[in-house]
């Protein structure tokens, strides 16, 4: 967990606080005390709680009380990331003529995160991901190879996902 003061977008950093581990032998609860309500210049500091991320989890952060009060409270919340599946079939239209097709083909995954689109490695996809693709470099990058005794279809498994899990 980061505490961050921040003013006019800046990040201020208070060293002695921070990073701090919590475990459940602390009930998941920490208290930070004694800080600063203005910075040197006299501008007031508005503090704000993030979590480093969690393998598997996405972390969500939200203020509990009005800014004004002398006691913020913040809530942590994370939501596992269910392993998605993703599976597709390669179409030919060659007007059945399968003598001119490869004998087989490699499909690569890719993924856009904004505006920006790049292939998966290994070592991004959610825990397990051998049980499912066997022995591999965790640097390389995710491709399945098909052919027609597979009927041309493909899988790629343990993908991270923001599904929610019912308790």
């Amino acid at each position: 967990m980061i505490l961050e003061a921040t003013n006019n977008k800046e990040e201020v950093r208070l060293p002695y606080k921070t990073p701090i581990e919590i475990r459940a032998t602390d009930n998941w609860t920490y208290v930070y005390d004694n800080l600063p309500k203005y910075n040197n210049e006299g501008r007031e500091i508005f503090y704000d709680v993030t979590e480093i991320p969690v393998a598997g989890y996405e972390s969500t952060s939200q203020r509990l009380n009005d800014e004004n009060d002398s006691e913020i409270q913040f809530k942590l919340s994370n939501k596992i990331q269910n392993p998605l599946t993703i599976s597709g079939e390669k179409i030919w239209l060659d007007d059945g003529n399968i003598t001119s097709r490869p004998a087989h083909i490699t499909v690569q995954l890719w993924r856009k995160d904004g505006e920006q689109e790049r292939q998966v490695q290994f070592n991004e996809l959610a825990t397990g991901y051998q049980s499912f693709y066997g022995q591999v470099n965790s640097n390389d990058f995710v491709t399945q190879e098909t052919n027609s005794n597979k009927n041309w279809e493909y899988t790629f498994s343990h993908l991270h996902g923001t599904e929610e899990i019912e308790e």
